[in-house]
């Protein structure tokens, strides 16, 4: 079993983070969220570095406008990544990086929208078993439209293109 040491230096970053985490998260998931519900330090590191070892698998990219986040096409599109993975998603963020990260049982459970409303511009979803991962990147077009990058990776979400 491998151990892995966690700084004093995390350890401090992880409480500065931890009450943005469990915020963001509870307004994605719209319930109380715990940081009993987070995962360790140590987890939420061996599970960065084991994406870490993805990074340069194909990926498949689109932008599409914010608002089109309301509608059935992705949803359509959130349902067609269950279907081909149906494992549960991890949730990652800028503050989960040091609170921890956090697992949701599917997509049905999240509220995109309320989450970039009030949260954030960046948002990304990896598969329990770590090999599959989506990216939501929100962004300022040049006509000043707000826009969503889609960035899919993984054997299983590679072909469920939006």
């Amino acid at each position: 079993m491998l151990v892995t040491i966690i700084s004093r230096h995390e350890r401090i970053l992880q409480l500065t983070h931890m009450t943005a985490c469990v915020e963001e998260l509870q307004s994605l998931v719209g319930r109380i969220v715990t940081s009993e519900e987070l995962e360790s330090l140590e987890k939420t590191r061996m599970m960065r570095e084991e994406q870490a070892k993805f990074v340069s698998e194909p990926r498949e990219a689109c932008e599409i406008p914010f608002p089109d986040m309301r509608g059935s096409r992705f949803r359509d599109f959130l349902l067609r990544l269950k279907v081909v993975n149906s494992s549960g998603v991890y949730v990652w963020t800028y503050n989960t990086i040091y609170g921890g990260a956090f697992q949701v049982k599917s997509f049905d459970e999240l509220n995109m929208e309320a989450y970039f409303s009030t949260c954030g511009e960046t948002i990304s979803f990896v598969t329990s078993d770590v090999r599959n991962a989506l990216l939501l990147d929100t962004f300022v077009d040049d006509d000043g439209s707000r826009m969503i990058d889609i960035r899919t990776r993984g054997d299983d979400w590679l072909g469920a293109v939006y």
